[in-house]
């Protein structure tokens, strides 16, 4: 047998422990577990069921992504939509159109086809515009542009004229006239996909927005989460002097990491000295390392140089 105590081999007819004087039970036949010193570390991480720090990091990538995402989308759609098909005119154009989808006609001002510049003003009347397909069985009503579109790529400017919906994809056959049957001024007219920017907006907004949203649930999932988990759990035998604070100021910490973050400022005043030089140079990282930081301070799990949480405000 052993003793419960200090674990020291013990016969089975001794009432007591000859090392620490311990009661000995006759029934103690297996050595006990020697006692683990506590380690804060392991506690404070991982210990029953408590989620790791790490998923801050998560919570706060989904938010930088889905709201890089929708600016991506954004700018796609909207670069998408530049008028990449220019003819002059009056005159006819055959056009091909390989999807069924709204266009729109802009009247480029400003403009250079083959070598040759146009700068015709931006006013244009007395202009009819008709579109075929190019047997001649069908005709595509076109309409005034619903939205004022102007645009400036390079040394081509221009605004939108007129909107139309191919049904069909097919070869279609623009005819443009003055109403005053003249052929002058030659300017330059240019076609492109329509671009809805209520549509793109609302979708980039719902993109971002809803990563945002999760983003947040998750960064509060992990803290209530993690909190639940500390209170619930006491670890045995805590030596006060096992558990250090920071004395670096939490409040400081977020502010700096909020205002200052691409600049690795927060980083610098915890002296992590590398580490706030490497987000000097990548800008936090593209801000994405700058924001996690946010984060991980204002939750309390960011340490300082020496690994001491940073939880006093």
């Amino acid at each position: 047998m052993y003793c419960p105590q200090c674990g020291t081999r013990a016969s089975n007819d001794w009432r007591s422990c000859p090392q620490c004087g311990a009661p000995l039970a006759p029934t103690s036949g297996t050595k006990p577990e020697p006692k683990m010193p506590f380690s804060p570390g392991v506690f404070d991480d991982t210990a029953a069921g408590r989620p790791s720090p790490w998923l801050y990091g998560i919570g706060a990538a989904l938010i930088v992504v889905t709201f890089i995402l929708a600016m991506v989308l954004f700018f796609t759609d909207l670069f998408g939509s530049n008028p990449d098909t220019r003819f002059v005119v009056p005159g006819t154009e055959e056009l091909d159109f390989d999807s069924t989808r709204e266009y729109t006609i802009f009247y480029e001002y400003r403009s250079s086809i083959d070598g040759k510049g146009y700068s015709t003003g931006e006013s244009l009347k007395g202009v009819e515009v008709s579109l075929r397909s190019k047997d001649g069985a069908q005709s595509v009503p076109l309409s005034n542009s619903s939205w004022d579109t102007s645009y400036e790529i390079g040394s081509r400017a221009g605004k939108s004229l007129f909107e139309f919906e191919i049904e069909e994809p097919g070869t279609y056959i623009l005819t443009t006239n003055y109403q005053d049957e003249t052929a002058t001024p030659k300017v330059v007219f240019a076609i492109g996909p329509s671009f809805d920017i209520l549509g793109t907006i609302l979708r980039s907004f719902g993109i971002g927005f809803g990563g945002f949203v999760l983003g947040v649930l998750v960064l509060l999932w992990v803290f209530l989460k993690r909190r639940q988990t500390a209170e619930q759990v006491t670890p045995p035998q805590i030596d006060p002097m096992a558990i250090q604070v920071s004395p670096k100021s939490r409040l400081a910490v977020t502010l700096l990491a909020w205002f200052l973050g691409p600049f690795g400022a927060h980083r610098f005043y915890l002296e992590k000295y590398g580490t706030a030089v490497l987000l000097l140079f990548t800008f936090g990282g593209l801000g994405i390392w700058a924001l996690i930081d946010f984060f991980m301070a204002v939750c309390g799990v960011m340490k300082d140089k020496d690994g001491r949480p940073i939880t006093v405000w």
